[in-house]
């Protein structure tokens, strides 16, 4: 499969889905017990931002002169740097989630659990959004 260009992780997928069913050939006596083993991934090490590129990432656009979409970027972008939340986590906030007067932010996490996140600096970002898109809905 590595030979037909797959990358390790497609290929451990179907071995994964291949081990289920030799598993209950096993249990089922059609074949002898056995061990398969997964291929193992070499770790791919990712380029870091630069200093200048997060600086550039994190600089506040100008509100008159940015559109909606540059500065709800840069609202999540702050809001992933100074939290480290998920993405998925970050997907999933509603609304009713969001209490803006008390700065308060419930999530659910990856395991399904909730926590509260408290960040004065965030939840101006986050306002300021919500009300510049409100705004423009508006117009639209």
């Amino acid at each position: 499969m590595m030979e037909d260009g797959n990358k390790t992780k497609s290929i451990n997928t179907a071995l994964i889905a291949l081990n289920a069913f030799l598993h209950w050939c096993m249990d089922n006596d059609y074949c002898n017990r056995f061990k398969t083993k997964l291929v193992k991934q070499d770790e791919i090490i990712k380029d870091t931002y630069s200093e200048e590129q997060l600086l550039k990432l994190l600089k506040k656009p100008n509100i008159k002169k940015c559109n909606f979409a540059e500065y709800r970027n840069w609202v999540i972008i702050n809001y992933l740097v100074s939290t480290g939340n998920r993405s998925n986590t970050i997907i999933n906030i509603q609304i009713k989630d969001l209490d803006l007067y008390n700065q308060v932010v419930k999530l659910t996490t990856k395991y399904q659990e909730m926590s509260t996140i408290h960040s004065q600096e965030n939840y101006k970002n986050v306002k300021n959004t919500l009300r510049c898109g409100y705004q423009k809905s508006k117009i639209a």
